[in-house]
């Protein structure tokens, strides 16, 4: 029964440092992808904004350029929500959730 127990407490701490990582890994997708980017084609905003009257051409080209940032962004934005709440999880429950996660590792 001892050993059990301890067994449940080991397993309840590795699934406690799991989560804890993978809310820090979502933590540093946000402020090292989706923040950045949201920084960066805020600047190139600033940018095209200011050569609109100077340089159209340039301007749309930049334009186009960031509208290509903003889908990548907007794709990685997608996927950490994913990673937040799966939507499998919520379409189909856990086990189809479980079985796509187990599908992504290289677990058997």
């Amino acid at each position: 029964m001892r050993r059990e127990i301890e067994e449940l407490r080991a397993s309840r701490a590795r699934l406690a440092r799991a989560a804890h990582a993978e809310r820090r890994g979502i933590e540093r997708a946000l402020h090292d992808g989706v923040q950045q980017d949201l920084v960066g084609l805020a600047a190139h905003l600033e940018v095209v904004a200011s050569s609109l009257d100077s340089d159209p051409g340039a301007a749309k080209t930049l334009l186009e350029e960031l509208q290509r940032e903003a889908r990548r962004a907007l794709t990685e934005t997608q996927g950490l929500a994913n990673r937040i709440f799966p939507p499998l999880l919520e379409a189909g429950g856990l086990i189809p959730e479980l079985r796509a996660a187990a599908a992504r590792t290289d677990a058997p």
